[in-house]
């Protein structure tokens, strides 16, 4: 009994460069449309004195966020809040060392987390807490 072992290594064929390179086309077509029409960070930085994250998109529009209200942030120190990184598209924040991200258009249009985190700072009071201007904290007065 003779096996021909030629068989058993036969393969379907690899993608064709040129079917790559349509999907990398692609790719970079939605990237053009998305950059047009979906906000992208340009810098992003933790501002101690009012406790939160402030980006600066690439239109040059300022935004400020208070860290309370922004999930996986919770409990971090200054230091890991200052560790903040944009990702290559300005798309993305990201915390390395609290294991943490958060999309940049999803925060212009004040969705801070998942669903599940939104319901629960409406469900705490957390979204209408008025805020301290020096602190970042609640205010006093805002009970």
């Amino acid at each position: 009994m003779s096996s021909n072992y030629s068989d058993f290594f036969t393969c379907e064929p690899i993608p064709v460069a040129s079917d790559i390179q349509q999907q990398i086309d692609h790719a970079r077509k939605v990237d053009e449309v998305l950059e047009k029409s979906e906000p992208r960070a340009k810098r992003a930085w933790f501002n101690p004195v009012d406790n939160t994250i402030k980006i600066e998109l690439k239109t040059g529009v300022r935004a400020s966020f208070p860290v309370h209200l922004l999930q996986g942030l919770q409990g971090a120190t200054s230091e890991q809040l200052a560790e903040v990184e944009i990702s290559p598209s300005g798309y993305g924040l990201h915390w390395e060392s609290l294991d943490a991200d958060l999309a940049v258009p999803a925060l212009m249009s004040q969705i801070f987390g998942s669903g599940a985190w939104m319901v629960e700072l409406e469900r705490t009071g957390k979204l209408f807490q008025p805020l301290n201007a020096h602190s970042g904290r609640k205010s006093i007065n805002s009970q």
